[in-house]
């Protein structure tokens, strides 16, 4: 089944950004969503429109680069990995998709990944980042393996 709604928590595991400042930027006017039964719930078209609004841009590569920095920073334990792939897009309509497709993926499959996806208009790619257990981020790449 296709998922046309995105949630806060949504949000939070595409973009790595607390609820908080997901809220800050829905008073703000740059998130647009809808109040049904209580819960804030986000078109497919609003969470692409934000995902891909200029603003955000520079928030989504601190978390990605905070992402990157604490997989370099962990003290050693469990075998882990972090995978750092760009992937050329057409437009930032195939780049929503592949997010979409991302989030379903991990929400159906692995556990204890954290992930990070930002679209690169002017150089019509998607930087996709996973950190987790090696199997599980494996999975990912094989998904996204087939997808390409």
């Amino acid at each position: 089944m296709e998922k046309t709604d995105y949630t806060f928590e949504d949000l939070e595991e595409i973009t790595g950004l607390s609820r908080r400042t997901l809220q800050n930027y829905l008073r703000m006017g740059i998130l647009k969503g809808s109040l049904e039964g209580g819960k804030r719930t986000f078109a497919q078209n609003q969470a692409e429109t934000f995902l891909n609004d200029p603003y955000l841009w520079p928030a989504l590569r601190a978390k990605q680069n905070e992402l990157i920095a604490d997989f370099l920073s962990s003290q050693p334990g469990k075998p882990a990995i972090c995978s750092i792939i760009s992937l050329p897009m057409k437009d930032s309509s195939e780049a929503n998709e592949l997010s979409r497709r991302i989030c379903a993926f991990l929400a159906e499959r692995p556990q204890g990944i954290r992930f990070n996806f930002r679209y690169e208009a002017k150089k019509k790619a998607s930087m996709v980042v996973l950190v987790g257990a090696i199997p599980q981020v494996q999975s990912v790449l094989d998904f996204l393996k087939g997808k390409f």
